[in-house]
C-alpha cells in the first residue's frame, strides 16, 4: 500500500511513496497498533500515515465469464479494478478514447501477440475470498497522494483464453462454445462441479486438437493470473477434480491478501513548474519525425526524402578560353539546389551512390546522376509515397 503504481502495466512498482520502515521500530508514535480479527485477534502494526482502518470480512465464492473482442475491450476489463476517475487529476478527463490503463499489462501483452486471434474470451474470473480493509484517506488531506482508498480483498484467479477464430471455425467450433466449455471445465477442475458435467463435445473442444489443418498449437491458448495467497500458480485441469492446490491457496488468503480494487491519484511533485511541465509532456506525445504532427499523424501525403547525386560530366564547353567551371542546378517543384563549382575541368567527377542511374546528353557534352526516393518512415509507401502504411512510431 506504500508503493507506487504503474497504471499502464497495472502493477506495483518497487518504489515506496511514504516511509514504510520506520513504523516497524519501537519508536513512540511511529505506528498504529490494531487488532486483526482475521488472524485470531493478533495485533499488527500500521504506518501512522494510514487512517480509518476498518475490517469488513465476508466470503464470496463464485465463477463467471465473459467474451471480449477486440483487445481493447479485454484491456478495459483488466483496468476495471481502478474504482475512481484518476485521469481528471492529470488533465486527461476528456481523453476517454485513449487506451491507457492496462495497455502494457501482462494480459494485454498476451492478447497482442502476433499469433493471437481477434476474438478473446475471458475464460473465468474468480474472486473466491473477500475480506476488506478500507484505508481512506491514505495520506493526510494537506498533501497530494497516490492511494486514496484501498480494498484489500483477499485474492482471485483470472484465466484468459484466446481463440484462433478462423482455425476454430474450420473445426466447427464457435467462440460461444469455447466460453461455455472453459467455464464448465474450470468449475470441474476447482471442485465446484462434478466431472460428469463436462459433455463429450466440451471434452473435444478443450483437448485443443486441430483435426482439419493439423496446426500443432491448436486453436486455444490460455494464461492465468493469481492475486493473493502464495505458492499456487493457478494451474488446474479442466477434465477432473484438481482442486487441492486451489483449496490450500484459499485457506492462506487471510494471511496473504492482495489488492483487488482500489482508487489512485497521481504522485506529488513538489516544484510547481516541474509538475506543470511533467503534465504537459505526459499529455502531449511527441514525434521527432518530419511530416508528422505531435500526435504522430501524417500532415501531408506524397512526402519523403529525395536524394540526388551528381556523378560526373564530360565534354562541357562553357568558357571561350580555357576549361569550363562546371556546376549543376536542380529544381524540383519550388525546391532549388545548386552544386558547388568545379574549377577548370571539362570532365568533372562527383562521388556517387544511389538507387537510380541516369545520363543526360547536352548540346555540348553530357552528365550523369543518380537519385533515390525514400518515403517518410512508418507512414507512406508505394512508388509515389501515396499509399498509407499503418505502423508504430
Amino acid at each position: 500500500m506504500c508503493q507506487g503504481y504503474d497504471v499502464v502495466k497495472m502493477r506495483l512498482k518497487q518504489v515506496y511513496v511514504i516511509d514504510s520502515q520506520s513504523y516497524l521500530t519501537t519508536a513512540t508514535g511511529s505506528c498504529t497498533l490494531c487488532e486483526n480479527p482475521l488472524t485470531s485477534s493478533r495485533f499488527e502494526k500500521l504506518p501512522i500515515a494510514v487512517q480509518d482502518w476498518l475490517v469488513n470480512s465476508n466470503c464470496r465464492l463464485g465463477l463467471f465469464s465473459s467474451s471480449l473482442s477486440p483487445v481493447s475491450s479485454l484491456v478495459g476489463s483488466v483496468s476495471s479494478v481502478i474504482q475512481n476517475d484518476w485521469r481528471t487529476a492529470v488533465g486527461l478527463a476528456g481523453s476517454t478514447s485513449l487506451q491507457l490503463e492496462g495497455s502494457r499489462s501482462a494480459v494485454s501483452d498476451f492478447a497482442s501477440q502476433p499469433s493471437s486471434p481477434l476474438c478473446l474470451p475471458t475464460g473465468g474470473i474468480l474472486p473466491p475470498y473477500e475480506s476488506q480493509h478500507f484505508y481512506s484517506p491514505h495520506v493526510p488531506p494537506l498533501h497530494r497522494h497516490l492511494w486514496n482508498t484501498l480494498h484489500l480483498s483477499g485474492g482471485g484467479l483470472k484465466e484468459v483464453t484466446s481463440v484462433r477464430t478462423c482455425l476454430a471455425s474450420l473445426n466447427k467450433v464457435s467462440v460461444c462454445e469455447v466460453r461455455n466449455c472453459v467455464l464448465v471445465g474450470l468449475s470441474v477442475g476447482l471442485g465446484l462441479l462434478d466431472a460428469s458435467a463436462l459433455t463429450g463435445r466440451c471434452r473435444s473442444i478443450l483437448s485443443n486438437r486441430d483435426s482439419v489443418a493439423g496446426f500443432s498449437l491448436g486453436f486455444l491458448n490460455h494464461m492465468t493470473e493469481v492475486t493473493g495467497g502464495d505458492g499456487w500458480q493457478g494451474e488446474v485441469s479442466m477434465f477432473t477434480n484438481d482442486s487441492t492446490g486451489f483449496k490450500n491457496w484459499l485457506n492462506r488468503i487471510q494471511l496473504n491478501p492482495d489488492l483487488v480494487s482500489y482508487s489512485i491519484l497521481p504522485l506529488p511533485v513538489a516544484d510547481f513548474n516541474v509538475s506543470a511541465n511533467l503534465k504537459a509532456v505526459v499529455r502531449q506525445p511527441s514525434c521527432e519525425v518530419p511530416n508528422l504532427s505531435g500526435q504522430c499523424c501524417p500532415l501531408q501525403t506524397r512526402r519523403g526524402r529525395l536524394q540526388v547525386t551528381v556523378i560526373n560530366a564530360w565534354g562541357l564547353k562553357g568558357d571561350p578560353v580555357g576549361r569550363t567551371e562546371g556546376y549543376v542546378k536542380l529544381w524540383y517543384g519550388k525546391s532549388y539546389r545548386q552544386m558547388h563549382w568545379i574549377k577548370s575541368n571539362d570532365s568533372t567527377h562527383w562521388p556517387v551512390n544511389g538507387s537510380h542511374y541516369h545520363t543526360c546528353r547536352l548540346n555540348r557534352g553530357g552528365f550523369a546522376f543518380s537519385y533515390r526516393l525514400e518515403c517518410d518512415n512508418h507512414v507512406w509507401t508505394g512508388s509515389q509515397c501515396n499509399q498509407y502504411k499503418p505502423s508504430l512510431i
